[in-house]
């Protein structure tokens, strides 16, 4: 199976059951695009990438590319705002926000 066909087959159901963000899924999109650039890269500069070994190389490397982004830590989501009703002013949730050091 193509890495197309994974994403296709896979990605909606999954991203609806984990309930990830758009923001997230971005990020996660842009740190796989980044690793897959980089081990491509790395590969050719090698001379791994030629013939029939370059499907099976784009394999192991887009592999790779998953297990280190799952071990990479997850952003923080979103800051939502809350209104008081009482007097209509927006504050923010503060639950999220880290202490400087």
């Amino acid at each position: 199976m193509t890495w197309d066909g994974i994403v296709t087959k896979y990605h909606k159901s999954h991203i609806k059951r984990l309930e990830i963000f758009l923001n997230v899924e971005a990020y996660i999109q842009s740190l796989v695009l980044k690793k897959t650039v980089e081990t491509i890269s790395f590969d050719r500069r090698r001379g791994l990438e030629s013939g029939l070994n370059a499907e099976e190389s784009a394999e192991r490397g887009s592999m790779g590319v998953i297990m280190r982004a799952e071990m990479h830590e997850e952003p923080t989501p979103p800051l939502k705002e809350e209104k008081r009703e009482e007097d209509g002013v927006k504050t923010e949730n503060t639950e999220n926000i880290l202490p400087l050091i």
